[in-house]
């Protein structure tokens, strides 16, 4: 909210956002972040570089595709095969979580992680890590359901 200061370089200046900070552990929804991003230009302070566990079917809703990926993916059979493998072995990497864009414009979507969400969810994991990868003017959906908000 406008009118408390911020300090940056020796000058103070008024804030123009109350950022507020995730919690890990009890996050807000997906829906929640897109919400306050695209109706209060309010944004975690501490969204950069943090992983959150959100369950599958959440995020499922924010896919680029509504429809298997296989068949038009650039991803070789051997490939899926692979990927397929190696999330049944090892689980998703947390080192790689899903990238999650959301929009100013009320649309969030996976950017990064398709693949890895179609395989997750044929496998029957219950939750995958997500990094939100940016606070955009506008994201643009492919073919994915992604909700307005």
């Amino acid at each position: 909210m406008p009118g408390k200061y911020v300090k940056h370089k020796g000058q103070l200046y008024v804030a123009m956002y109350d950022y507020y900070k995730f919690d890990a552990e009890n996050p807000p929804s997906i829906e929640e972040v897109t919400k306050r991003w695209a109706k209060d230009n309010d944004k975690p302070n501490n969204w950069s570089g943090l992983t959150i566990d959100y369950p599958l079917e959440e995020v499922w809703q924010y896919r680029e595709y509504s429809r298997s990926p296989m068949g038009d993916s650039n991803l070789t059979k051997e490939e899926w095969a692979a990927l397929n493998k190696s999330l049944k072995e090892k689980g998703w990497d947390r080192e790689q979580p899903l990238m999650l864009l959301v929009g100013k414009n009320g649309v969030s979507k996976v950017g990064e992680g398709n693949h890895r969400l179609w395989v997750a969810k044929q496998l029957g994991l219950k939750n995958i890590p997500v990094r939100f990868g940016g606070f955009w003017k506008n994201v643009e959906r492919g073919v994915g359901r992604g909700p307005v908000i």
